[in-house]
């Protein structure tokens, strides 16, 4: 008898290692963006990055919308572009990882829900590989390819209930870096408000004293080493943040680090959902999905 096991934890992990090249290159220069002096003159020739064009009002800038050739910017400009660029490029990638992740996971969810002893060659062509699925999918967006994933049998687990919102919120904060230069406009909050609600989750630990004071570990250099009765790791602790309307999105290099924290964990929950519903439907155990 051969027994058929389903294991996603080597996409998952494939997802992680995208995302952390990522995060490397995107903090690291964010971090030398935000410690270069003002005071600091820019030098750089016509054509260079950041300080290739100037944008006309009522274009935003770091968006490609209405760009040309023009003297280079004062320093806390070409800072500002320069940031608006890493991280508009930074949620455009992230996210497109996580798009792609789903490409994978969706087949794997699909013949599971129907089982390996209902799965024939007719339903897989018609349902599964038929270039109309797979471009109805790929050309979906994240709200939309989570709908997919439930109509194909996906559980709602409570893990995914409560992630699968964040997941939503970054795509909506990349498609305002990316529309929008990150500046909130009126496409990017719910109907009848004037902010748009941001949501991810981060990693936390914190200290607690026989009294009860709870302090949180921040692994800034210099911070002293002391005893604790308890240590509380949180590993996804929901961050909110709203931005009103016609404001800009400001996210600081840890920000960037705690929404591809979030995507990996998303990719995790899935990972773990997929797993559950295999053993459900009578394939054999798989390896648990570690982040």
């Amino acid at each position: 008898m051969t027994t058929v096991t389903v294991n996603m934890s080597a996409s998952a992990r494939m997802l992680e290692r995208r995302l952390q090249r990522i995060l490397e290159f995107a903090t690291l220069t964010l971090n030398a963006v935000d410690l270069f002096p003002d005071e600091q003159r820019v030098c750089s020739p016509h054509g260079a990055l950041f300080t290739m064009g100037a944008w006309r009002e009522p274009a935003t800038p770091g968006t490609r919308m209405d760009m040309q050739f023009a003297p280079g910017q004062d320093t806390p400009a070409v800072k500002a572009m320069s940031r608006s660029w890493l991280l508009r490029q930074s949620l455009a990638d992230a996210v497109a990882a996580f798009n792609s992740y789903l490409e994978v996971f969706r087949p794997v969810v699909a013949v599971v829900r129907k089982g390996a002893a209902e799965a024939d060659a007719e339903w897989w062509n018609r349902t599964v590989s038929s270039r109309p699925r797979r471009r109805e999918f790929h050309g979906a967006g994240l709200p939309e390819k989570f709908q997919i994933l439930r109509s194909l049998g996906l559980p709602q687990t409570e893990s995914l209930a409560r992630i699968e919102p964040c997941v939503l919120s970054i795509n909506a904060v990349r498609n305002c870096f990316v529309h929008r230069g990150g500046r909130v406009g009126p496409g990017d909050v719910a109907q009848g408000s004037a902010a748009m609600a941001c949501r991810w989750m981060r990693c936390a630990i914190y200290l607690t004293d026989a009294d009860g004071t709870q302090e949180e570990v921040t692994f800034l250099d210099g911070q002293p080493t002391r005893g604790a009765e308890s240590i509380s790791v949180q590993m996804e602790e929901l961050v909110e943040r709203t931005v009103p309307v016609g404001e800009s999105l400001v996210l600081s290099a840890q920000d960037l680090h705690d929404i591809l924290w979030t995507l990996v964990r998303a990719g995790v929950r899935h990972a773990e959902a997929i797993s559950q519903l295999a053993i459900a439907n009578g394939f054999g155990p798989s390896e648990r999905i570690t982040p």
